[in-house]
Parts: structure tokens; C-alpha cells; sequence
């Protein structure tokens, strides 16, 4: 049975990649659809972690609503005049947070 820190870890790479990848990414839904199943998945193990991976969705969709393209989260950032830098910011400091939960697993031994 793998660990909760390893599968808070492998959901915290995944949203990174899924990030990374966010100019392929043809609408921001299947990008917040694709994290929300992420957080659903951490339902389980821990509420925090599921909890802090539904806060980067809001984030994302709190963008959005100012979108006026149809096209990829970058697109839309890019297309409000907001700093994708500033998002992104925003982003990983949940991501951080991730890291610290997954973090108290491993120091309990989980």
C-alpha cells in the first residue's frame, strides 16, 4: 500500500505537470476537471490536502470568470492583463502547503 505522503507527492507532480502543459490545455475546465479528480482522489487520505488542491481550481476559475477568450488558462491570463506570474504565485504557495502535509506524513511515518 503506498503511503499518504507519496500520494499527496505524486498529486502535487501532477498538478505541476499539468501546469507546465498549460498552453495545451484547449480549455480551462479540462485543466480545473483534471484537478478537481486530483483533489477528489486526496478526499480520502487527508481532507487538508483535498482541500488545499480544490483552493488552485478556485484560483484558476476566479481567472477565468474574467476571461473574455475561449482559450487555454494562459491564454485567458494573458488576455485580462493580469501577470501570469502573480497567478502562478498564488499556485504555489498551495503547492508549497501540499508539500508541508505531505511532509507531516512522512515524519509520522505515513
Amino acid at each position: 500500500m503506498t503511503s499518504v505522503s507519496a500520494r499527496i507527492d505524486r498529486s502535487r507532480t501532477a498538478i505541476i505537470n499539468l501546469l507546465g502543459s498549460v498552453q495545451q490545455n484547449a480549455r480551462i475546465c479540462s485543466l480545473t476537471d483534471r484537478i478537481h479528480y486530483i483533489a477528489f482522489q486526496l478526499r480520502e487520505d487527508d481532507i487538508r490536502a483535498s482541500n488545499t488542491v480544490r483552493q488552485i481550481v478556485i484560483l484558476i476559475e476566479n481567472h477565468a470568470q474574467e476571461c473574455t477568450t475561449s482559450g487555454s488558462f494562459l491564454q485567458c491570463l494573458h488576455a485580462s492583463g493580469k501577470s501570469p506570474c502573480n497567478v502562478f504565485v498564488c499556485i504555489n504557495d498551495q503547492l508549497d502547503r501540499l508539500a508541508l502535509i505531505a511532509g507531516k506524513y512522512r515524519c509520522a511515518g505515513n
